[in-house]
């Protein structure tokens, strides 16, 4: 399989804000040396490979913290391939409004979860009412 893309850029005091964010909603963040080669987990806790970037660190935080907004109600899409879709468009939307260039990560991301435009579009709602949630709690942009 080939190598996917890796954010980059310095989200600088934005991570300690998203993780503030996370933690007053009541989900508890893990650092871990493993994860069966995934960045990061969610299942009611957050948890986050050690070692990643800033960059990385903080769009992967994005993603599972949509998954936590999006994912644990009633209303969750049964695909996977959706639920990692709107994750990572959440993560996409975050990171670039931060000033990260995410778009080869997000990009190589959703094509891998078979992410299109009518899948975008389906999922629109929800991507952007995740991303404001995202963005309000830490701050804004820029």
């Amino acid at each position: 399989m080939p190598e996917l893309g890796e954010a980059s850029g310095d989200p600088g005091a934005k991570t300690s804000a998203l993780r503030a964010a996370i933690l007053v909603r009541g989900i508890a963040i893990e650092s871990v040396d493993d994860l069966d080669g995934a960045l990061g987990t969610s299942k009611g806790c957050v948890r986050l490979l050690n070692g990643l970037s800033p960059a990385t660190e903080f769009t992967t935080l994005v993603h599972e913290y949509a998954h936590e907004l999006l994912h644990r109600a009633d209303d969750r899409p049964a695909s996977r391939d959706t639920r990692e879709l709107e994750a990572e468009a959440v993560a996409f939307v975050g990171g670039g409004a931060v000033g990260l260039d995410t778009s080869d990560a997000s990009r190589d991301y959703i094509h891998l979860y078979r992410g299109d435009r009518e899948a975008l579009s389906g999922s629109l709602n929800r991507i952007q009412r995740a991303a404001s949630m995202i963005l309000n709690a830490i701050g804004g942009i820029g």
